[in-house]
């Protein structure tokens, strides 16, 4: 680099004086500049370039001129290093459990926070590189959500696992969140690819109950008290008493009951989503 622009300095101090030389000059400046760049090029692409190497291959390309281009392979690289990683977390486990979620989510949100910093040191915070970054990031998460949708929630949903299901996508939204500092709020649309499964769960739940109470209630054991005996009357001035705890439920309602609390712990954690 300082080579070259030493080159450059002479080509303007002898154009006045020797045309051919200069004509020379520039020509060999410029050909050197192609190799130069080809050569940062493949440094910047090669998986071992990382941290401050690759900042600084960037970066000496951005000095050369080109810019969008060296943009581009700086989040390239970030993508080839996510996709490395990710290789080497689907090889320690079982995919469909809360700790695959948590490390995934770990992965790439920090994955996407670097490259974050990496833009803004070397390209500072300009508009067009800052858009390509959004979109980037954008993409990213995207690709994340499929692969939790695919070894997490779809398998949880469709049991009818609403706070399991819940619980996940809390995990991977507290991930997402911490990207905020940077000016990447990328939750709504985590949110927004995530909120199927978290319906269906819902829905399973609900059909769940449905059909669990049906069987039981056509099994259960009913007493029909008339309005006018005086077990009715004592009930009625239990009720009224707020001494609910003092008369039997059947078995299909303590099922009831039970089945209800576990989906309202599930909707109360889909609403502190």
């Amino acid at each position: 680099m300082h080579a070259l622009f030493e080159g450059e300095k002479l080509v303007i101090s002898s154009s006045n004086t020797d045309a051919a030389t200069a004509e020379w000059l520039e020509t060999s400046i410029s050909d050197r500049r192609a190799k130069l760049r080809d050569l940062l090029v493949t440094i910047a692409c090669q998986p071992s370039t990382r941290g401050s190497e690759l900042r600084a291959t960037i970066s000496a390309l951005y000095k050369l001129g080109d810019g969008p281009c060296a943009h581009t392979l700086l989040l390239s690289a970030h993508s080839q290093k996510l996709q490395n990683n990710m290789q080497g977390l689907r090889a320690y486990g079982s995919a469909y459990t809360g700790s695959y979620t948590s490390a995934l989510s770990q992965l790439v949100f920090s994955t996407i926070s670097q490259a974050a910093k990496d833009s803004q040191s070397v390209f500072e915070e300009k508009a067009s590189y800052t858009s390509e970054l959004v979109l980037w990031a954008s993409n990213e998460t995207t690709k994340f959500a499929s692969l939790i949708r695919r070894h997490v929630l779809l398998s949880v949903a469709a049991a009818g696992g609403l706070r399991a299901a819940a619980e996940c996508v809390q995990v991977a939204l507290g991930y997402c969140a911490l990207l905020e500092v940077q000016g990447l709020t990328l939750c709504p649309t985590l949110l927004k690819l995530f909120r199927p499964n978290l319906e269906q769960a819902l829905q399973e739940n609900l059909r769940h109950i449905e059909e669990t109470i049906s069987v039981l209630a056509s099994t259960d054991d009913w007493v029909v008290y008339n309005a006018s005996s005086e077990s009715w009357s004592l009930i009625r001035r239990q009720m009224s008493g707020g001494l609910l705890t003092d008369f039997k439920m059947s078995s299909s309602g303590h099922r009831f009951q039970m089945l209800i609390q576990v989906i309202s712990c599930g909707i109360f954690c889909v609403y502190d989503i």
